[in-house]
């Protein structure tokens, strides 16, 4: 019974709009596939600096600016990830720490790999990463293409932060 719970807890889904990228991946490439998050730019370990000499003063400055140098590099690392969300188009998903499904105007057929880009925003600050998924359903609706994948290669930690962001959409729509 606990196993059942946690099964349909795992699978939990909720709508979304996000920015979305999503490409076929040759079958050549399909083989070891790990999905990512995005290169960011790191900021700087904070903490005292390796002034060797000079006044405790000197060393106190050094390391406020380092810490604000650390700001700025957040900052910029911000606008960078939003800048290149908005040129990603926007997608109605359903997500869960499972898969996703979503509807596109390119085909795919069952057992393709998709490499999907996307950002999840949790808790205001931006996660761009790399997914990828195999197709479990497509189906021709109209002019668009309905498709669902499941996440192949997806790592605990990414798994993590989509269930995070999974449980903040729930909190908004119940809130």
């Amino acid at each position: 019974m606990n196993e059942k719970l946690n099964n349909q807890r795992q699978n939990f889904r909720v709508a979304a709009l996000l920015p979305l990228e999503v490409h076929k991946v040759p079958k050549h490439m399909a083989g070891d596939l790990s999905c990512e998050l995005l290169e960011a730019l790191e900021p700087a370990e904070s903490g005292p600096m390796p002034v060797t000499s000079g006044s405790d003063e000197i060393v106190q400055w050094m390391n406020a600016l380092s810490q604000k140098l650390d700001k700025i590099i957040a900052l910029l690392q911000t606008e960078r990830t939003f800048s290149e969300a908005s040129a990603l188009r926007k997608c109605q998903v359903s997500i869960s720490t499972s898969g996703m499904s979503f509807e596109t105007r390119e085909p795919y057929n069952t057992q393709d790999i998709l490499g999907i880009k996307t950002m999840l925003t949790i808790q205001n600050h931006p996660v761009p990463m790399q997914l990828y998924g195999q197709v479990v359903y497509a189906d021709r609706v109209g002019d668009r293409n309905k498709v669902a994948v499941n996440f192949i290669g997806l790592g605990e930690d990414l798994q993590n932060r989509i269930a995070h962001f999974v449980l903040q959409r729930e909190q908004e729509m119940l809130g």
